[in-house]
């Protein structure tokens, strides 16, 4: 909760509106979802620091296809249309 008043609801790499919606189903799939990011996965020791919230569609992508921040930018303007 504290990062996600510090981000301001916000995704840390495209600013879209952070949601949490969950359908009928109990799925949580939707793209604009909150999802956690680790900034650097080779560490051993994950801290506080070492995290940022991002909407879902950004983490899945990073997580499919290994993009930085900039190729994530890109893909989330052409989505976001």
């Amino acid at each position: 909760l504290e990062l996600y008043k510090k981000q301001n609801g916000r995704c840390q790499i495209t600013k879209h509106k952070l949601e949490n919606k969950v359908d009928l189903k109990q799925r949580t799939d939707n793209i604009w979802n909150i999802s956690i990011l680790i900034k650097d996965e080779t560490k051993s020791l994950i801290k506080r620091e070492d995290i940022y919230l991002v909407c879902n569609l950004i983490s899945s992508t990073k997580q499919l296809y290994n993009l930085n921040e900039h190729d994530l930018k890109e893909i989330y303007e052409k989505v976001s249309l």
